[in-house]
């Protein structure tokens, strides 16, 4: 009962979404959210949602990145200025990374 009233839930705000001018996947996003371990306690099943999900997710999951996927405009990647906002952001993200490996093993070395 646990899976099908979460699995409702999300269907229906995904719809809500998309009747709001949404992508369906927002009204996902937003079920996932909202659907947290305290909101089960009224059932009476020893297993959680996510083990419950697990099979679906396996199923669904590449599914929608190969949905997501076909629905990308290549031709937006030859827009220079796409370009530049994603080579902004690799580059900003690249450094962020080096730094906070940096203070991680810094860290991790003042333990030993």
């Amino acid at each position: 009962m646990m899976l099908i009233s979460a699995l409702l839930f999300a269907f229906v705000l995904s719809y809500l979404a998309n009747a709001a001018g949404l992508a369906a996947i927002v009204g996902a996003f937003a079920a996932g959210l909202i659907l947290e371990e305290v909101h089960f306690h009224g059932f009476r099943e020893e297993i959680t949602i996510e083990k419950l999900l697990k099979p679906i997710a396996t199923f669904l999951v590449p599914i929608f990145f190969v949905l997501m996927g076909i629905q990308v405009r290549l031709e937006t990647f030859a827009d220079l200025s796409v370009l530049g906002v994603a080579a902004g952001f690799e580059a900003y993200n690249g450094a962020w990374a080096k730094s906070a490996t940096r203070r991680f093993n810094l860290i991790y070395l003042a333990w030993f």
